[in-house]
């Protein structure tokens, strides 16, 4: 179920793929034949480091990196009745000028969804210096002229996996989960903040030229640019990518964290650290997944480091012969 929560709904539709022109959902039943591969190599999800997840869900990145991109959202007249995979034309792409209005404001449309170039897309072209309409650009005009509505990100107005939609309904679950106990609460809190302070500081392109790309170091001191800019643009950052529902729901798993409060801690601030430079520089899509994957490895040392009581094995008593 958590893979399906980081893939994005039109997978089930009858579209064609842009890699081979196969239907989209033969992705699906490759999906489940990798997990079950994985859970078999990795001795299932209940034991280990690595949860047979996360490569699995990687792995669908690298063989399907275009397909596993989202496009379709939902009119809002079709909210609770449509299906995001009947598109009138899927190849006719919205204007550029409706992608800065809000969901709820936009026009009803013939079909039950529509298209819209994602966020996150946006997003690491820009991070990347390889912004797709070419010419000089700063961070304000980019966050201005490309970017949608932040609430948008909050009722699920957006292009993106089914559960990273709506940052709302991911919080709301969170939250639901520390009520019960059934995670640590330091994981997500300390793994967002981490990821946060992280974009915040490193460099990142203030002006992209036809020379090259201006990158500086906490971006929020240049002139021009200013504390308000940053911070909206690392909001998109945290908004636009599957970082908070990966720190609810794959991050805190009982196969992961670690023993002691302590050592949750640890992990948490690692795992955001890592996932602020991938998702800067790599991808942000993916990029809290393979933070978590690769954080996985130092939990035996994170448990060491923290765990100084170690555990006593009990004798079993001998029965006389």
């Amino acid at each position: 179920m958590l893979l399906a929560m980081l893939l994005p709904a039109h997978l089930a539709s009858s579209l064609p793929s842009e890699i081979g022109g196969q239907p989209l959902w033969l992705i699906l039943p490759s999906a489940g034949l990798i997990l079950a591969i994985f859970c078999w190599l990795l001795d299932g999800a209940g034991s280990g480091r690595v949860h047979p997840l996360l490569p699995a869900f990687l792995f669908l990145c690298i063989c399907f990196p275009r397909d596993l991109t989202p496009h379709y959202v939902l009119n809002r007249a079709e909210l609770f009745r449509g299906d995001v995979t009947h598109v009138a034309n899927p190849d006719r792409h919205q204007p550029t000028a409706e992608n800065q209005q809000p969901w709820w404001q936009l026009p009803p449309a013939h079909s039950a969804a529509f298209w819209r170039e994602p966020a996150s897309q946006q997003l690491i072209f820009y991070t990347l210096g390889l912004d797709k309409e070419g010419g000089w650009q700063n961070i304000s005009s980019f966050l201005r002229d490309r970017m949608p509505p932040m609430e948008d990100f909050v009722i699920g107005g957006q292009p993106a996996p089914i559960g990273s939609a709506s940052v709302l309904a991911v919080i709301i679950g969170g939250l639901f989960l520390i009520y019960r106990g059934l995670i640590d609460w330091r994981i997500p809190l300390f793994m967002i903040l981490a990821a946060y302070v992280v974009m915040l500081l490193a460099p990142i392109p203030v002006m992209i030229t036809d020379q090259g790309v201006m990158r500086y170091w906490l971006c929020a001191l240049q002139p021009g640019v200013g504390w308000a800019v940053a911070l909206t643009f690392v909001n998109y950052q945290i908004l636009a990518g599957s970082l908070i529902f990966t720190a609810f729901f794959i991050a805190p798993a009982p196969t992961l964290q670690p023993y002691t409060g302590r050592g949750c801690l640890l992990y948490g601030l690692l795992v955001g650290v890592i996932a602020g430079f991938c998702q800067l520089y790599v991808s942000v899509l993916f990029a809290a997944p393979l933070a978590v994957l690769v954080a996985g490895m130092a939990i035996p040392t994170i448990n060491r480091w923290t765990n100084r009581r170690q555990p006593v094995a009990r004798e079993l008593p001998v029965l006389a012969q």
